[in-house]
């Protein structure tokens, strides 16, 4: 048995433990116990914390069915986070926590009324030393302040997730999101060095707040992409880095798929220092401020003179391979696209998707998803290439933004959706997700949902299916969260 697995049982022990001794976190017999009416419920929530601490949030009305207008109670701090888990366990009341809501929400049980519990009057900084390159943050604090707090240290959080500028940083680590640079400095959960959250059992610790530390079991990780099922984080602790000391960006198109297909192939065998490598289809570059083509995007943070090796590799490397290289871009100018590159994928409503696969299916499953084929294994040969180049304008792809990462095997798509889509459109779009997530884990692949409209969770989920739930995932759950006060997660296509 590995060490990893003997530790996670021994703190599923310790916490058993407790609860046996306190008599906390058991199911809760629900009968009687629920509230006769919503009214009623949100009487006592007025009651019990005060007649202005309930608001209502209110998710818009869909052709699934009608609204929901949830009550929804923003603790100040972990005290109150901690009394409102409380009630809500003795009463039988499921609690779904969320951030800014920029995000993804789980779907709800046919009527069902959770309580909302918000982080987002939990921000702040708790405390940051830039000598140490370490800060502590309440979990509704926005990206936005982090980064201008650490900016002005020359310092930032390098993670670049595709999130509105209200996004928390407890939305994100709930959600596990992550952006172009996860390339080059890994995901968010290996900038996580610790955090607090009130889980069923009351307030727990993971972690600490330096980057050495061997503080209990590393249980920090079980929150990170958790879609808040396990507890409702409170605190975060987390590590920095220098900003960039050379940020430069390169941009080719081809005059054909095959040739960008095999650039990047011969591109990813390479040991140039790569930050970001995205290809993006010819919608996406538009919105970029981009020729209308697909486009290659390369960017590296190294040294100057590391840099500009890099740099002029990848240059040979596109000529040999009849690429043109269309632009290049330093510093600010190059932090300017990757924003709008960020802005146009995850600042305007819509629904979008990941899915994970081997790296040498990027090129082909984003093809796949530009052209609308539906059926057939995603491949990545030159007789895919060719036979979907010619159907690239057989449909309008205008509200259809894709984007594949070369290194990092994950492809995005993000429809941009207005207020009413009409069915017939509609199905389509499930049908070419459906085909394509059909693809992609016959070959071992899983798709993530990392923002939907309201109006599409039911359709959404009906359309992918829910995934095995893994035996240690379904574990964690029973142990932290016993009683399912907290809205189970929606998994789709692996945990």
């Amino acid at each position: 048995m590995m060490r990893s697995e003997v530790c996670i049982g021994t703190m599923f022990r310790i916490i058993e433990h407790r609860r046996a001794r306190t008599g906390r976190g058991m199911a809760v017999d629900q009968s009687g116990k629920q509230a006769a009416t919503v009214d009623a419920r949100r009487e006592e929530l007025r009651t019990a914390f005060g007649r202005d601490a309930v608001t209502v949030r209110a998710f818009a009305g869909t052709p699934d069915g009608p609204s929901a207008d949830l009550d929804e109670l923003r603790p100040r701090d972990e005290r109150e986070a901690a009394e409102i888990v409380r009630w809500a366990a003795d009463r039988g009341v499921q609690l779904l926590p969320l951030g800014a809501g920029t995000q993804w929400i789980p779907s709800l049980q046919e009527g069902a009324e959770p309580l909302v519990v918000s982080a987002t009057a939990l921000s702040g900084v708790v405390e940051y030393d830039p000598g140490d390159l370490v800060m502590v943050v309440r979990s509704g604090t926005p990206l936005a302040e982090i980064e201008r707090v650490a900016g002005e240290h020359g310092q930032w959080l390098p993670v670049d997730p595709l999130v509105s500028e209200r996004a928390t940083l407890g939305g994100v680590i709930g959600t596990a999101a992550a952006g172009p640079h996860r390339l080059g400095y890994g995901p968010l959960r290996d900038w996580v060095i610790g955090l607090r959250a009130v889980t069923a059992d009351g307030p727990i610790r993971a972690g600490g707040k330096v980057v050495k530390n061997v503080a209990g079991y590393d249980v920090t990780k079980l929150f990170i992409g958790s879609q808040g099922s396990l507890g409702l984080v409170t605190e975060v602790a987390i590590k920095l880095r220098p900003l960039p000391p050379e940020r430069r960006l390169l941009a080719f198109k081809a005059p054909d798929v095959e040739p960008l297909q095999s650039f990047a192939r011969e591109l990813m065998d390479r040991s140039w220092s790569l930050s970001a490598a995205e290809w993006i289809n010819p919608a996406l570059a538009e919105a970029c401020g981009l020729p209308k083509e697909w486009i290659a995007l390369l960017g590296t943070d190294e040294l100057p003179k590391a840099a500009q090796g890099a740099v002029e590799g990848w240059r040979r490397l596109a000529r040999e391979h009849g690429l043109e290289e269309i632009g290049a871009w330093a510093g600010r100018d190059a932090d300017d696209l990757w924003s709008r590159y960020g802005n146009a994928l995850g600042g305007t409503p819509a629904l979008r998707l990941r899915w994970v696969m081997w790296p040498s299916q990027v090129p082909g499953t984003a093809l796949h998803l530009h052209a609308g084929r539906a059926g057939g294994k995603v491949k990545d040969g030159p007789g895919t290439a060719g036979e979907l180049a010619s159907s690239l304008r057989e449909e309008s792809t205008d509200r259809l933004f894709v984007s594949g990462g070369l290194g990092t095997g994950e492809v995005r798509a993000a429809w941009i959706l207005g207020d009413a889509v009409p069915e017939e459109a509609g199905h389509h779009i499930l049908c070419r997700i459906a085909a394509v997530t059909e693809a992609v884990r016959s070959d071992m692949g899983r798709v993530r949902v990392e923002r939907v409209p309201f109006a599409w969770r039911k359709s959404l989920l009906g359309t992918l299916g829910s995934a095995a739930e893994s035996p240690l995932s379904r574990r964690v759950k029973e142990v932290l969260d016993p009683g399912n006060v907290f809205v189970s997660a929606d998994f789709v296509g692996g945990v």
